[in-house]
């Protein structure tokens, strides 16, 4: 595969380059006007990407060029230590996470539609949550009872959160010219994005996982079930995934053996208007042998699920998955 060129873009402060250059000023006016420069020609050669909002710490925008797709933007969000110059963890692997999001960014432009998880689903939010070892009525929105808060909280006691690289690109909307197994977005996820994360990251290559909501949940219930041997878990929260039965259960026939080596997670929740999508997945999965977990959560079939109750049992679940595989 030909290397990739990235333009990177992320909130950067200058102090190493300033600490480095204080006594040459001469130097540093001249690094600054290059790097203005090459800022300035990157978004120039990028008329159709939005202006780039201001992202979390630890987030990276990647923009490239696809060869099966075309340009693409990936947002990207890394352990909170994987910068850290701690001698321990500046050679630690990762496990890696793919996440696709709902219609609702399918239908927005490419780069608005990588930020789902991100911005409009508030993840950095609920990772914070998740490391603090504890989450609280007010981290699910209320959205949670008081048996199930108690089961997460001891789980994080006993496996606490490990990090993950979180990579999210755009959901593409099905529709009468894109069908899910889709040819061109089925190579760009299985042979190239996975690829330029693993080059670009330090990922532990036996530690992937993929997960979705909604149409979201489409697509990860789909790359799960025909790439066992790229994803060790899988999820579908709130997947519309009735429509897709047949095309799973050809997955299934074939890949039985190596599936049910997978952790699997199907999720719905009590007002999901997707409810009856979730519990035949869940049937059509026990009818034929594949172990997995059923969970039915509190909430709604809207953003308020995907920020607190959706995003925590997610991040959980493949925490468990993928840093304590053996537990």
């Amino acid at each position: 595969m030909k290397s990739k060129k990235f333009i990177i873009k992320r909130n950067e402060r200058f102090i190493n380059l300033q600490v480095i250059l204080k006594n040459n000023l001469s130097l540093f006016i001249l690094i600054t006007i290059l790097l203005l420069f090459s800022f300035c020609k990157d978004s120039s050669s990028n008329k159709k990407s939005h202006k780039i909002k201001d992202l979390p710490n630890n987030v990276e925008h990647l923009l490239f060029q696809s060869d099966f797709i075309g340009e693409q933007n990936i947002i990207v969000s890394l352990p909170k230590d994987y910068n850290s110059t701690d001698r321990a963890l500046k050679d630690k692997k990762y496990p890696l996470l793919i996440l696709f999001s709902g219609r609702g960014e399918a239908i927005r432009s490419n780069y608005e539609g990588a930020l789902g998880w991100v911005q409009y689903y508030s993840l950095p939010k609920t990772l914070n949550a998740i490391r603090r070892g504890q989450v609280t009525k007010n981290d699910f929105f209320e959205l949670v009872t008081d048996e199930m808060l108690i089961k997460y909280n001891n789980n994080l006691e006993a496996k606490p959160y490990e990090e993950m690289v979180i990579a999210c690109p755009k959901t593409p909307d099905l529709n009468y010219m894109i069908s899910l197994d889709d040819k061109a977005y089925d190579n760009f996820i299985s042979k190239e994005l996975i690829k330029i994360l693993e080059d670009r990251y330090r990922i532990d290559k036996t530690k992937i996982g993929v997960d979705g909501v909604s149409l979201g949940g489409v697509y990860s219930c789909y790359f799960g079930l025909k790439y066992p041997d790229i994803f060790s878990s899988w999820g579908s929260i709130q997947g519309a995934t009735t429509a897709f039965m047949e095309i799973f259960k050809a997955l299934v026939d074939k890949n039985k053996e190596k599936i049910n080596k997978q952790k699997i997670n199907i999720v719905t929740s009590t007002d999901d208007y997707l409810k009856v999508n979730c519990q035949k997945l869940h049937q059509f999965l026990e009818n034929n042998g594949i172990k997995h977990r059923f969970v039915m959560l509190q909430g709604p079939h809207d953003y308020i699920f995907n920020r607190g109750p959706g995003a925590i049992d997610m991040l959980i679940f493949h925490n468990d998955a993928l840093n304590y595989p053996h537990n």
